[in-house]
């Protein structure tokens, strides 16, 4: 049976598991639900973007593509880059104590790994990414529902932060074995989400993954409710084997055709199994490709800024003049890789993987020449590095 949940059944889930909420009704201090706290912008209120240009707070995004293409990579890659507040591309993060979860219904295990290897390459605080593993119906059982809504706003207390992104994945996994090609299904979906964003204490948004079917649009897709009642959809492809592009189809409150593209690089990685035991394994990352805004500039992160800074450290401690270009400082490869392997963390394979990527970017970006057998830094008045994420 299909079922549109109510404010009614908030106050029910929250008075039997809140212990908050159970203080303020022994001291008489709770009320029932009343208008939503937080009105999604896609109702007339002024763009208010999460991610500059492609997703807003309050909405809901569709991002769909090919089953094995990697949404689940990006996914994880888009929660990390919101938890951290590093830029997609020239795309800004808006938002402070940002926090991400990921509703990992389809491969707990797996975006789990994702989660800890995309920390790993970027070197960041652990936790800031939350990942769950439910049984969920979100359409024909109220409790799920008003369960998953108490769910974020504990994970938001534990961490005393505001979760700004929540990613389902997939929808398949959360229909309660309806089909997904049924219109009354697929609306009372879209209104139990908006039900949980209205009565949050957070302003987030909610990014549904799903993969369409042969024929993509007719019949793939689920029910056509869904070009209508979600707010964004976003279609990811593979541009080559190591390269994903994800390109805004429809926004409501925003540009189409917007398209960005995200790297895709293996790196080693350890875990802890269940019985607490370190293994090894190798794990995809995805990387957001460098894009030139309007004035020329490109963003570089994480382990690609570490070898770029080792570079202009090591030129300027042992520099030599350039043949031809005497008001120019170079060194020799070796002498860059020796300097970078001191300031990046890891194995030397892991080290040896993370400088030959950061090598191809950086002179690939034009921030660095390679002159008579020397890399040369260029300066660069209007380059914006970013190391934790800030411009």
């Amino acid at each position: 049976m299909i079922t549109r949940v109510t404010a009614d059944t908030f106050w029910q889930a929250r008075r039997l598991q809140s212990r908050k909420i159970k203080e303020e009704i022994e001291k008489g201090d709770f009320q029932p639900f009343g208008p939503a706290r937080f009105e999604p912008a896609s109702y007339g209120l002024a763009p208010y973007w999460l991610i500059d240009e492609i997703i807003q707070q309050g909405e809901i995004s569709f991002w769909i593509g090919d089953p094995g293409v990697g949404k689940s990579t990006i996914m994880t890659a888009l929660a990390g880059h919101v938890a951290h507040k590093k830029p997609i591309g020239t795309h800004r993060i808006i938002g402070n104590s940002n926090l991400a979860l990921i509703a990992a219904l389809e491969d707990y295990r797996g975006v789990s790994r994702s989660v800890r290897s995309w920390e790993h390459y970027h070197q960041v605080e652990e936790g800031r990414i939350g990942v769950i593993n439910r049984d969920w119906d979100f359409v024909s059982n109220e409790r799920d529902v008003a369960y998953f809504a108490e769910e974020i706003e504990a994970y938001s207390g534990e961490l005393e932060g505001s979760i700004k992104l929540i990613v389902i994945d997939t929808l398949s996994d959360c229909f309660g074995g309806h089909s997904q090609n049924d219109d009354q299904a697929m609306m009372a979906f879209m209104h139990n989400l908006r039900m949980v964003m209205s009565h949050s204490l957070s302003d987030y948004h909610i990014a549904v993954v799903h993969h369409h079917g042969a024929q993509k649009k007719s019949g793939g897709y689920g029910s056509t409710v869904a070009w209508r009642k979600f707010d964004t959809e976003i279609w990811i492809s593979r541009l080559a084997s190591d390269v994903r592009q994800c390109e805004i189809k429809k926004q409501r409150n925003g540009q189409d055709g917007i398209k960005f593209q995200f790297d895709f690089q293996e790196i080693e990685t350890e875990f802890r199994d269940d019985f607490g035991v370190f293994k090894s394994t190798k794990e995809l990352v995805a990387i957001p490709r460098g894009k030139a805004s309007e004035n020329g500039a490109y963003f570089i992160e994480g382990q690609a800024a570490v070898v770029l800074n080792a570079l202009e450290q090591i030129t300027a401690a042992e520099g030599v003049p350039v043949r031809d270009m005497p008001d120019k400082l170079g060194v020799s490869r070796s002498a860059w890789r020796d300097a970078a392997y001191r300031l990046l963390s890891g194995s030397n394979e892991t080290k040896r993987q993370a400088f030959s990527r950061a090598e191809k970017k950086i002179l690939g970006h034009d921030f660095a020449n390679k002159v008579n057998d020397l890399i040369v830094p260029k300066d660069q008045p209007k380059r914006l590095i970013s190391i934790n994420g800030g411009a």
